[in-house]
């Protein structure tokens, strides 16, 4: 056991978070909490998904929102409309982001930076009109109502405290998945193709190949992600999924971190909370989040995640100056 988490070091990254999952499942004492744990813990691992485009196939992606969306409102008209099981539609689900995402990562083949930035947001914005326009599926502007509640071999979740504990195990065990996968010589190769295509490519890399496959990745994850808040909220609407949502996702990735999975959980924290307990305010939730950003951007270029390093290296040059 202790070989497997010095061999990915990120696994104890998501151990502690699991634990913090536990604990604080111990003192949460009514529904809401329960449910505003249960959107940090979707937070964490839409944003960690996102972080994988970013940080490990350095392409950007405003498309993120709108496949998480695509992931709800499948599991919504699966479950509620055709009576599909819970964990099949929550696979349909998956499997919906994963196939979209590959149509959203194929412009990176030839586009770069804001080339491709501008054909995914191209792309999100499509699909939330869809979303708009197939009242018939999706119950249009007005969302889609009376989803039911997510029901495993005859149990049904309706009480969002057993709710929060299957939404934690579920994203545990993908976050688990992906700390292994950003360790593996996979994750090796994906870094070696951000820093330099053309040195990975004499190596024997195929960049296409790796970049579809984490785009296809993390809009599996997005999917499920999707499916999740779907049965937590049991409301859905397109504005939920708007390109602005996209944008604050990726500034939250830039946040924590480019390439930091503690980062990325941690700015999926600052997210859920600011976005919970400043929403009467729109204008204030707008400003605060900019104002981090801007602050993360200037003292924290690493990121949150990057924030160890920071101190020891400013304690480092101070001791120089000192000696000097």
């Amino acid at each position: 056991m202790l070989g497997l988490f010095k061999k990915y070091k990120n696994l104890k990254i998501v151990l502690f978070f699991s634990l913090l999952l536990v604990f604080a499942g111990l003192f949460l004492n009514n529904e809401y909490y329960f449910a505003t744990a249960s959107i940090f813990v979707i937070n964490s691992l839409l944003i960690t998904s996102l972080m994988m485009v970013i940080g490990y196939a350095g392409q950007i992606s405003l498309a993120h929102g709108a496949i998480y969306g695509i992931g709800a409102y499948t599991s919504a008209i699966l479950t509620t409309k055709l009576g599909a099981p819970f964990l099949l539609a929550l696979l349909a689900s998956a499997l919906a982001g994963f196939l979209v995402s590959l149509i959203v990562g194929a412009p990176s083949l030839k586009l770069r930076g804001h080339y491709l930035a501008m054909a995914t947001l191209g792309v999100g914005e499509i699909i939330v009109i869809l979303f708009q326009e197939l009242d018939f599926l999706t119950g249009g502007v007005n969302g889609f109502v009376g989803i039911k509640p997510a029901e495993i071999f005859g149990y049904s979740f309706v009480n969002l405290t057993e709710y929060y504990a299957l939404v934690s195990v579920i994203a545990v065990s993908i976050l688990a998945f992906l700390a292994i996968f950003v360790d593996s010589k996979i994750g090796r190769a994906l870094r070696a193709i951000k820093s330099s295509e053309i040195a990975a490519s004499s190596l024997g890399l195929n960049p296409s190949f790796y970049k579809l496959m984490v785009f296809g990745l993390s809009g599996a994850v997005a999917g499920s992600c999707g499916s999740l808040y779907a049965h937590l909220d049991r409301f859905i609407s397109p504005s939920t999924f708007s390109v602005s949502f996209s944008v604050m996702m990726v500034a939250m990735v830039i946040v924590g971190g480019e390439s930091s999975f503690a980062g990325s959980l941690a700015a999926a924290l600052i997210f859920s909370l600011l976005n919970e307990y400043v929403r009467q305010f729109q204008e204030l939730s707008q400003f605060l989040f900019g104002l981090g950003l801007f602050l993360v951007a200037i003292y924290m270029k690493g990121g949150i995640g990057n924030i160890g390093k920071i101190f020891p290296a400013k304690l480092e040059r101070v001791k120089r100056s000192e000696a000097s």
